[in-house]
């Protein structure tokens, strides 16, 4: 007993009928644990930051390993990419239905992205209440770094080899890893040949 109130259950959902969404499930959820780790760390100093280190580790192991399982690199880049908190809980929220308190932070619009078929390049994406007057731009972040191209072309980037975020913003500049200011929707992520 540390002392405390404990905190209690959220209710979760996941998607899951057969074997293969079990695995790319878990394969998302380590990816995305790794970004969240990789970003948190930049508000970490000392032992808080030699825990966080150790635990990404391990987020990073058996992200690797679930890639393999699916067909993919291990590690499909020599680095990982960041994500804010509010970009993880974006990508979080799709699994939690509901829970008994407030959580202290707000998601970003669901942004659904579609892979394009092989040999092309255009990510279909879409989220609700979007203004079809306004000029956006989808940005991928992947290998710590940031690609931008025009919505209406939302050209995946030759150089994705696994996983890739996608989010939409209302500026081609790209997006700082601790500035959400321009999102409008997303992240999405997204593993190139799979969904």
């Amino acid at each position: 007993d540390m002392g405390g109130t404990p905190v209690p259950p959220c209710k979760y959902k996941f998607p899951v009928e057969n074997v293969y969404d079990f695995v790319a499930i878990a394969r998302a959820l380590e990816n995305t644990g790794v970004s969240a780790y990789l970003g948190a760390s930049a508000d970490l100093n000392g032992d808080l930051l030699t825990t966080a280190a150790s635990i990404i580790t391990v987020e990073a192991r058996h992200s690797a390993f679930l890639n393999e399982v699916l067909g993919q690199s291990s590690a499909p880049y020599p680095f990982d990419t960041p994500l804010s908190v509010k970009q993880v809980f974006t990508i979080a929220s799709n699994f939690i239905e509901h829970c008994p308190y407030d959580l202290g932070v707000a998601s970003f619009k669901q942004l659904w992205a579609t892979l394009p078929p092989k040999g092309e390049y255009k990510v279909e994406t879409s989220f609700k209440d979007e203004d079809p007057h306004q000029t956006t731009w989808c940005q991928f972040l992947y290998n710590n770094k940031v690609v931008v191209s025009p919505r209406r072309e939302c050209a995946l980037p030759k150089t994705v080899t696994g996983y890739v975020y996608v989010v939409i913003t209302d500026t081609a500049t790209p997006i700082a890893f601790k500035d959400d200011s321009n999102i409008l929707a997303g992240p999405a992520l997204l593993f190139k040949g799979y969904h």
